[in-house]
């Protein structure tokens, strides 16, 4: 689609975000990976007064988007692993880029919650959980973090796509783990969002 055909399609709902405090979220895959098709939305939204929000695994050039960053007005970001060694061994790159671009839109003073895919036998541990509540408290105001349980979901779609080598058979962690987990953060002196 084109940004006018996205703009089109979303101006039929402008009175119900008006009234309702709704808005647009920009998703994926990566939204920064069609940079120019975001920038154009965000600042039409902008100017139209339409309340925005981001969801990014925060793997982006911070300078070429921080314009961009700087009009939405909620930003969901995802930090897998504090572990850079993990963090590659599992996804192919280091958080290191993620880790500073998360300490940068902090500057912006944004809305932002941080949000942990929890992946038994990944990241589920307390340690790992620990450390990056500990780093939202020292770099994020008002602290806030959410677990999204790992889910089978989109293993029809890797074989759909024949990417039999990107699927792993990990197990959904239970409502008690996420429980635990998520005391773990508020012992912390972070917020957790939750969802239920």
């Amino acid at each position: 689609m084109t940004t006018d055909e996205v703009i089109k399609e979303i101006e039929k709902d402008f009175i119900f975000f008006l009234s309702s405090g709704g808005g647009v979220t920009f998703s994926g895959g990566e939204p920064t990976n069609q940079l120019e098709f975001l920038r154009e939305l965000v600042y039409y939204f902008y100017k139209k007064g339409i309340y925005t929000a981001i969801e990014t695994c925060a793997l982006f050039d911070f300078e070429k988007c921080k314009d961009i960053l700087e009009k939405i007005d909620h930003i969901f970001v995802d930090i897998k692993n504090m572990d850079d060694e993990k963090h590659k061994e599992y996804t192919g790159i280091s958080n290191k880029k993620i880790l500073e671009n998360v300490k940068k839109m902090a500057t912006l003073n944004k809305s932002m919650v941080i949000r942990i895919p929890v992946i038994p036998g990944f990241n589920d541990s307390t340690e790992n959980i620990k450390q990056t509540a500990e780093f939202v408290k020292e770099n994020v105001k008002n602290p806030k973090m959410e677990l999204l349980p790992y889910h089978m979901l989109g293993l029809d779609k890797y074989k759909a796509l024949g990417l039999y080598d990107y699927i792993y058979k990990f197990e959904v962690p239970s409502k008690e783990k996420i429980n635990d987990l998520e005391g773990v953060i508020e012992n912390c002196g972070v917020g957790v969002v939750r969802y239920k």
